[in-house]
């Protein structure tokens, strides 16, 4: 069983290291700026922060999103005339992105059914606030600020799915049944299904980069891997590269990605970015799953285990509290546990200090902020 923390952190460190830090990254880390900012898919939000980014890095975004920001130039230096070009330059109306992803689709004579999406967009599945029957439409709309053509959506939207019963704690196989469960899917795609559980090869008449094709690549990947170590050995850069960005995720979330795979990273900014985003997903995830049980997670749990923190002398004592508090919450996101938990430490603390027992508990008492009245009518 992998844990949210391990889950969440393994997608996105699975992501940057099997892709090599592909240009994929730089997309996924906008989608989650702004899911995290405004806590709700908001695809006008979104595309104004990969045409920012693409007008000011210059990345290999893909052909699609390159021609979407072509398209929508004039409109930014018509904009420019009046005022410096900014994020909010390229922010449009959902009218005017549709118009768009369909005409760039025309332009690419009705070829936008690429894997794009399908590599920048899980951080969908990282979100409590997207709920489960959702999360497939939403990774659907996400497709179309650059992709018109329903197949890449369709493929974003199973990837999507996998990953989020991954971070339920489903079984390989149960996540990817249940995501191919996923109502009128497009022919393609449910061939994905029946061709992966028989171990067929790949149809190499179409494109590298076609979304199913490369569904199918990244999912008999990992199913035929028998465990992390294995899958990171085998992968072939050449053959699997349009794949690369999913395997990754999808490895990630299966397994979780172990410290010492990417020890030799840790000082690479880029890793710390990455890891500082997965871990404010996984925390948001943790402290939803708490208030689901507000009520219940006010328990002496904290209290029990964390006196060792009192007894620290390298712990000032103006820190001590705040470090009990986020102990507690490792576990316990109620405030009531982390203040029964601050309490008792505080009280070893001035024990420690030979205070005698009441100066001890009044000095605890004192010292907590904004004490809850339960907590106060103890001392009473």
């Amino acid at each position: 069983m992998t844990s949210i923390h391990a889950c969440c952190d393994g997608m996105f460190i699975g992501h940057a290291l099997v892709s090599n830090f592909d240009d994929s990254n730089h997309m996924t880390l906008q989608l989650s700026e702004s899911l995290l900012e405004l806590k709700r898919f908001d695809g006008p939000n979104v595309l104004s922060r990969y045409l920012y980014l693409y007008h000011t890095q210059k990345y290999d975004l893909g052909e699609t999103t390159k021609i979407v920001y072509e398209s929508l130039q004039n409109r930014v230096q018509n904009e420019s005339q009046r005022s410096p070009v900014s994020c909010q330059s390229f922010l449009f109306d959902q009218s005017i992105i549709d118009e768009t992803a369909k005409l760039t689709d025309s332009i690419l004579g009705n070829k936008t059914a690429g894997c794009g999406p399908a590599s920048r967009s899980f951080p969908l599945a990282l979100c409590h606030w997207i709920d489960d029957d959702d999360l497939f439409d939403i990774s659907k709309k996400e497709a179309t600020l650059t992709h018109h053509n329903r197949l890449a959506g369709e493929v974003a939207g199973i990837v999507n799915l996998i990953c989020r019963s991954l971070l339920r704690n489903k079984t390989w196989q149960e996540a990817v049944q249940s995501a191919f469960l996923a109502p009128s899917l497009h022919d393609d795609v449910s061939a994905v299904c029946l061709r992966y559980g028989r171990s067929m090869s790949s149809n190499v008449n179409v494109h590298p980069a076609y979304a199913p094709r490369v569904l199918l690549e990244a999912l008999q990947y990992v199913a035929n891997s028998h465990n992390l170590t294995e899958a990171l050995q085998n992968l072939n850069v050449k053959k699997n590269f349009y794949a690369l960005p999913i395997i990754g995720v999808l490895l990630g979330a299966r397994w979780g990605i172990p410290l010492e795979i990417f020890e030799d990273k840790l000082d690479d900014p880029r890793l710390k970015t990455i890891r500082d985003i997965a871990n404010k997903f996984s925390r948001e995830w943790i402290r939803s799953a708490h208030d689901k049980l507000k009520g219940f997670s006010g328990g002496c749990a904290p209290a029990q285990r964390s006196f060792p923190l009192g007894c620290c002398s390298w712990i000032n004592e103006n820190d001590l509290y705040q470090i009990v508090c986020n102990e507690a919450n490792l576990t316990h996101f109620c405030p009531t546990a982390e203040q029964a938990s601050g309490v008792v430490n505080l009280i070893c603390r001035r024990l420690i200090k030979d205070d005698s027992w009441g100066a001890a508990v009044n000095n605890a008492f004192s010292t907590v902020p904004n004490l809850l009245v339960e907590i106060r009518e103890i001392q009473t």
